[in-house]
């Protein structure tokens, strides 16, 4: 434990020190949402303002405050705050997933969804890394590490749109049209069951980009 512990402190480093070299660029991203839940966890586990999802709660995981699903069986998902991904647009994430079990199919998913009534668009990672965008899977990457912290970032650049798992682009993809998605919707499953662990998701950055 004391291992996992220190690479989840070394992942969530990496990804503030990312955050500080943004924003003092000119370029700097567009913030709509930051969190590392921990003023959420100070308010006796409660959602942060303005989420909802009955099946959530903020747990404190070695000194780090995470994101988790309280509820050991069935697929949750938990709903932000309405953000206005107009044009180009990032999503940055520092996870971590439990074993999978027989009962339980471990994931992580973002649900891109828009008012004017387009589809969802689903963007899943599931524990073996494998990535699926609407339903077009793709392969794990080789280098791939389940149970380890790893920091996922979506991107759209005009129809591209593109992921990355621990700074290494996996799977790209081209959209029909450049529909603006304006509800973002995080997917985990309840997994205490036989595994004893959950997925868990320690930071989150969503951000507009010229």
């Amino acid at each position: 434990m004391a291992a996992g512990a220190l690479a989840v402190g070394v992942s969530i480093v990496a990804f503030r020190g990312k955050d500080s070299k943004e924003s003092e660029s000119s370029d700097a991203p567009r913030v709509l949402i930051t969190e590392d839940f921990h003023s959420a966890y100070e308010r006796k586990q409660v959602l942060p303002d303005g989420w909802s999802g009955d099946a959530f709660r903020i747990v404190d995981d070695n000194g780090k405050q995470c994101l988790e699903v309280s509820k050991p069986k069935g697929e949750h998902f938990v709903t932000l705050p309405p953000v206005a991904l107009r044009g180009n647009f990032m999503i940055e994430a520092a996870y971590i997933m439990g074993n999978p079990s027989f009962a339980t199919y471990h994931y992580l998913a973002f649900i891109l969804e828009s008012s004017k009534g387009a589809d969802p668009l689903p963007l899943i990672v599931d524990w073996e890394g494998k990535i699926t965008i609407a339903d077009d899977p793709r392969a794990a990457p080789p280098n791939y590490k389940p149970l380890l912290p790893t920091r996922v970032r979506v991107t759209r650049e005009g129809k591209k749109l593109s992921i990355s798992l621990n700074d290494e682009i996996v799977a790209t993809k081209d959209l029909r049209d450049l529909v603006e998605f304006d509800q973002l919707r995080i997917g985990m499953p309840g997994g205490a069951g036989n595994s004893g662990r959950l997925e868990r998701l320690y930071l989150l950055k969503v951000a507009t980009l010229k």
